[in-house]
């Protein structure tokens, strides 16, 4: 039993012996599979991060809906409205790249005078600085990012819970608000076209009454309530307009598709980020990944493990043939 053993023994340091005769085929290998492991991180398409930020999927879904009521707001007489509610300052953690658009960050600063009063927990002279400087900063990303630090190391100093709380509370209540006003505008604009339908009704019976088929000049229909002076002929072809507008009017599908945007919006779940961290995923060549990744090093100590058993073996298998062939 102990001569089992002492051979046992024998053997393993014999097998120690012949994998350290072969240390430099070893140490070979193995910066051969870090050179690899060092490779496939560059190439991979992943984004090396320990937590995922937001999915691809997400991202595109928002921005399309985001782009989408941007693009229905021509059909508003007053556009105003959707850039009080759908520029970054809104959706500050989403839509942080989108700082270079000097449009964008002059908005930023305005809303955000606004907004102020229902972060309690932010000091106000601090933010409006950070937003004088994004408002005024050139449109380097270097610079945005520095600035961008710097309002996340100060927000990690106040409640991070409370202000993202606050944040999605404000994007809560400027979708509700935006979903609201929509409503009234289309409210609105279908009482204007029935009043102008009513109004040019009138004045077309009267027109007709009176004979009064082609327009006449010399009188300022502005100054009357019914404009009788443009003519049985133009106030029918009008009629028909505002008809066809009162029953298919570009803005309400615009306000209907916006809202309908709107709900779906809702439903996009907002993680917990640093602005900082989200600004550099947006803007890195990984975009078209939203798979986690693990760490660089992870991959760097796994690849090393692998060129240590993979040269470990060369080495014996170079051992094993060289004593075969004595």
């Amino acid at each position: 039993m102990i001569e089992t053993n002492s051979y046992k023994d024998d053997d393993l340091l014999e097998l120690l012996k012949k994998i350290w005769n072969g240390k430099l085929i070893i140490l070979f290998v193995v910066l051969f599979m870090m050179l690899c492991s060092l490779i496939y991180i560059k190439s991979s398409h992943q984004k090396w991060v320990s937590t995922r930020v937001v999915t691809t999927i997400e991202q595109t879904k928002i921005n399309e809906i985001r782009y989408d009521i941007i693009d229905n707001s021509d059909y508003f007489y007053n556009n105003l409205m959707f850039d009080n509610y759908l520029l970054p300052a809104t959706f500050l953690n989403l839509y942080i790249n989108e700082f270079n658009d000097e449009k964008n960050k002059t908005t930023f600063n305005n809303q955000h005078q606004i907004k102020l009063n229902n972060i309690d927990t932010l000091a106000v002279k601090k933010i409006s600085n950070i937003s004088y400087l994004l408002t005024n900063s050139s449109s380097s990303k270097q610079k945005n990012i520095t600035i961008l630090n710097d309002y996340d190391k100060y927000i990690n100093k106040v409640s991070r819970e409370k202000w993202i709380a606050n944040l999605k509370g404000m994007i809560k209540n400027n979708i509700i608000d935006l979903s609201y006003n929509l409503k009234a505008e289309k409210v609105i604009e279908k009482t204007k076209i029935k009043l102008a339908i009513k109004n040019t009704e009138n004045a077309l019976k009267i027109a007709n009454i009176e004979g009064v088929s082609s327009p006449i000049p010399d009188i300022d229909s502005t100054n009357v309530i019914y404009p009788i002076s443009l003519g049985s002929k133009i106030l029918s072809k009008k009629l028909a307009i505002l008809k066809a507008l009162d029953k298919d009017k570009p803005n309400n599908i615009a306000i209907d598709k916006s809202t309908y945007k709107l709900d779906e919006l809702k439903n996009i779940k907002l993680d917990n980020i640093t602005l900082p961290s989200y600004f550099e995923f947006i803007n890195s060549n990984n975009i078209e990944s939203h798979v986690e990744g693990p760490k660089k090093t992870l991959i760097i100590v796994l690849f090393v493990f692998i060129g240590l058993i993979l040269g470990s073996a060369i080495v014996l298998i170079k051992s094993k043939y060289e004593k075969y062939h004595d």
